[in-house]
């Protein structure tokens, strides 16, 4: 593996059966393959992904910025970027860098779409709903967005705009396995609050008397 000769694809491809259990003998082979191969945006993307899952986030954001430099597609590797990120529950790094993400990416809804579920459990609602409500103004057939904004209304404590937005895209996204889930659970979650605040509307009107 140290011959200059190896194709770096290969020294890229060993790397992967070591696993990130071993991340000290992956990041020798990434060396080795960017020596041979120093503007492959892949190999670049792969390393970042991998110190950012040993929480070396500083290292990740700088190796992270070469495989855009060198990317052909810089739209892919900021999605695969900001993906990784949120995996990791890094809120804020997302928020960011999605500046830039915004102005590079095919679809800019998708990194909008992202940074209102980033804010969403940062505990922000209505920068939420605001950047649900821009994203869908750029792709208003991203299905995903649909439902978020309905769970960040339902969040903001906006139950009647929650059920409205619910109600526009039941049809539309109930069908889809893994949305299915996610609806019949804010549905009934929903059809709760809005009990209770009919059971204290009555509570409020007893006391008036």
């Amino acid at each position: 593996m140290t011959n200059i000769q190896i194709d770096a694809d290969l020294v890229f491809q060993k790397s992967r059966t070591f696993g990130y259990e071993d991340a000290e003998k992956v990041s020798v082979c990434y060396k080795r393959a960017l020596k041979i191969k120093n503007k492959d945006s892949t190999i670049y993307s792969r390393w970042a992904e991998l110190q950012l899952k040993e929480d070396r986030f500083p290292e990740s954001n700088r190796v992270f910025r070469l495989a855009v430099t060198f990317a052909l597609s810089q739209s892919d590797v900021y999605l695969s970027w900001i993906h990784n990120l949120y995996a990791l529950r890094r809120f804020q790094d997302i928020l960011l860098i999605s500046e830039k993400a915004i102005d590079k990416v095919k679809n800019p809804a998708l990194v909008k779409n992202i940074c209102g579920m980033c804010f969403i459990h940062i505990g922000s609602y209505e920068k939420a709903i605001k950047l649900f409500e821009e994203a869908y103004q750029l792709d208003p057939n991203l299905k995903m967005n649909h439902l978020n904004q309905a769970l960040a209304f339902y969040l903001n404590g906006e139950y009647g705009k929650a059920t409205q937005k619910l109600e526009e895209i039941k049809d539309l996204l109930i069908l889809v396995p893994r949305f299915k889930h996610e609806i019949l659970l804010l549905e009934q979650d929903l059809r709760k609050e809005q009990s209770d605040e009919i059971k204290e509307q009555k509570k409020f009107k007893i006391k008036g008397f």
